[in-house]
């Protein structure tokens, strides 16, 4: 971390390690988990389906 903004120059180095360390734990068990889609929910609760809608049902 050679260029460090304003904010961050009154941290000592030992400080930015662990912050450095702990945003690395945080990205890899973010990556971990992998995107999680969730079915889309009706009003009701019940999960959407990826079909069209029975066009002669009423509205």
């Amino acid at each position: 971390m050679a260029d460090r903004c304003c904010k961050c120059s009154n941290l000592s180095p030992d400080q930015l390690d662990r912050i450095e360390a702990k945003l690395d734990a945080l990205l890899d068990a973010l990556a971990e988990d992998g995107p999680q889609e969730e079915p889309a929910l009706d009003l009701d609760g019940n999960a959407i389906l990826g079909r069209e809608r029975d066009q002669g049902a009423e509205l």
